[in-house]
């Protein structure tokens, strides 16, 4: 209202409803305006659901206020900022952090958030269904850049008069230029529980006939082929508790970054990850990884080097072998001696990797692709010895294991298939 007062205007049963919506989505997106002005919390409250939606604000200046109300509930929260960085900027961001939230610097036009970036970096998080709780200014900005697909309208049969409406879109000089929308009936929402992702993660289940906006399942293959080595420089935790993940920092060469953008892939000595902010030109970025995935790998939890590939792109040689990105398990090197102008390594995997690993076979060695040149079988497991030449060991972050040390082991892809078509019953004959 014009004096500042917020009251309902709808029906128990249109707030009801919103919720409901609210349940199903991936996250909702709210800006800056409505955390200031109303404070919300933008929980479920009265919708059973097996998870809370993330949240997503829109905070070009990092104005959100580290105690407001919606970092009550326990999700995942992103803040998103712009270009404007002024002397405090570093102490409220670090602030948001140290209330579990993550920053996201998507700079667009004029310093404001990129809009378009920010929804890819969403979809490359698993982010299939964002639902905006906004005020007019950040729903105009959406209508404007085309990036609403649905609008949820409630009627009120209540005159209020004058007001600043849904969205500002600014005014209408042609009228062929004005926004289409089409009439859609939707059925009453009944809550259906959500199913795991990949990697675990709650996602919507969605009506029939509805698909996913985004391809968020999509998955980047790798080569073995290290082309850059960088630094774990800084970890944060991402939240307070042992269940929440870390954000990792790392340094590497500028040049390296020149073609990577929010929600790219990367492998970190094997493992894949997701590029969540980066500067290019300071040779800077950023990754989150979940606990859960701290727990089965090495080399990422302390800072220190690691190996960089980025993900293949259709047209690249594949130099190694397929790598998926997927670390299977966590071996341990036994042994790690120059012999001749050559080095050998050996590496214990745990024994149900044994049946993966052949004579002159692929194995992928935190990230670097690799040749099996002997195997034992031991009690313990299956040792593996690998050659390395002196352009590997110079070139990748092997050169730093020694005995003793975990690494992170993947099979070889072809490998896998074949133990599972041996194992697979046969198909029964038809009579």
């Amino acid at each position: 209202m014009a004096n500042g007062a917020s009251q309902w205007i709808t029906s128990p049963e249109a707030r009801a409803d919103g919720q409901a919506w609210r349940a199903r989505a991936c996250a909702v997106l709210t800006g800056i305006g409505t955390v200031l002005a109303d404070n919300p919390r933008l929980d479920v409250r009265e919708v059973s659901t097996p998870r809370q939606p993330q949240l997503v604000v829109l905070d070009s200046r990092l104005r959100t206020p580290p105690n407001a109300q919606l970092f009550v509930a326990d999700r995942p929260t992103t803040i998103c900022a712009g270009g404007h960085f002024d002397t405090e900027f570093s102490a409220r961001q670090a602030a948001l952090e140290a209330r579990g939230a993550t920053v996201l610097q998507l700079r667009g036009a004029d310093d404001r958030v990129d809009l378009p970036a920010l929804l890819r970096a969403l979809g490359a998080r698993g982010i299939n269904e964002l639902h905006v709780e906004a005020g007019h200014r950040l729903n105009g900005a959406l209508l404007r850049a085309g990036l609403v697909d649905e609008l949820l309208l409630y009627l009120a049969p209540k005159l209020l008069g004058p007001g600043r409406g849904m969205a500002d879109i600014g005014p209408l000089q042609v009228l062929e230029r004005r926004h289409r929308a089409g009439v859609a009936r939707c059925p009453a929402y009944r809550p259906r529980p959500a199913r795991a992702g990949p990697g675990g993660r709650a996602r919507p289940v969605l009506s029939p006939g509805r698909t996913p906006r985004l391809p968020c399942d999509n998955r980047p293959m790798f080569t073995g082929i290290i082309t850059q080595v960088g630094q774990i420089t800084q970890i944060a935790p991402l939240g307070a508790t042992s269940a929440h993940g870390k954000r990792l920092t790392l340094h590497c060469e500028p040049d390296f970054l020149n073609d990577v953008g929010l929600g790219d892939s990367i492998a970190l000595n094997g493992a894949c990850m997701t590029v969540t902010s980066v500067l290019p030109k300071d040779g800077r970025f950023t990754i989150d990884i979940s606990a859960e995935s701290l727990g089965k790998t090495a080399g990422l939890a302390e800072p220190g080097a690691v190996n960089l590939e980025k993900a293949l792109r259709a047209n690249d040689r594949l130099g190694g072998h397929l790598v998926s990105g997927h670390v299977d398990a966590v071996g341990r090197v036994t042994h790690f001696a120059p012999v001749g102008e050559s080095w050998e390594l050996r590496v214990l995997a745990p024994p149900d990797l044994a049946r993966y690993l052949a004579y002159k076979g692929s194995i992928t060695v935190n990230g670097v692709s690799l040749t099996v040149n002997r195997i034992a079988d031991r009690a313990e497991g299956c040792e593996a010895s690998i050659n390395l030449i002196p352009h590997t060991v110079e070139n990748t972050a092997l050169g730093r294991l020694a005995a003793g040390s975990p690494v992170n082991l993947e099979v070889d892809l072809i490998a896998r298939y074949v133990a599972r078509m041996m194992d697979a019953p046969a198909p029964s004959q038809a009579s």
